[in-house]
């Protein structure tokens, strides 16, 4: 993507409960792609954690914390989603 012109939006980085790598993009039509890989697996051994677990030092929007914050491109785009019930 961003060798072809669309450059990355947010990342890279880590998310926090699904423990995967991220970079976020706009493509042509104006929607958000997600690159991503080593999602967490889970199964009966995984310990689930409420919100708090998830709290990172002010600033910081993701694990590694080595990326901007999300742009507000980013967030315009997201929000021009729109998900209808099936």
């Amino acid at each position: 993507m961003k060798d072809a012109g669309f450059p990355i939006q947010w990342g890279p980085g880590r998310h926090g409960p699904g423990d995967n790598l991220f970079n976020y993009f706009i493509d042509p039509f104006g929607i958000v792609i997600e690159y991503t890989a080593e999602v967490e697996q889970v199964d009966e051994s995984y310990v689930s954690n409420g919100p708090e677990y998830w709290k990172w030092p002010p600033g910081r929007s993701d694990q590694w914390g080595i990326s901007a914050p999300p742009a507000a491109v980013l967030k315009e785009a997201q929000r021009r989603v729109l998900f209808a019930p099936a």
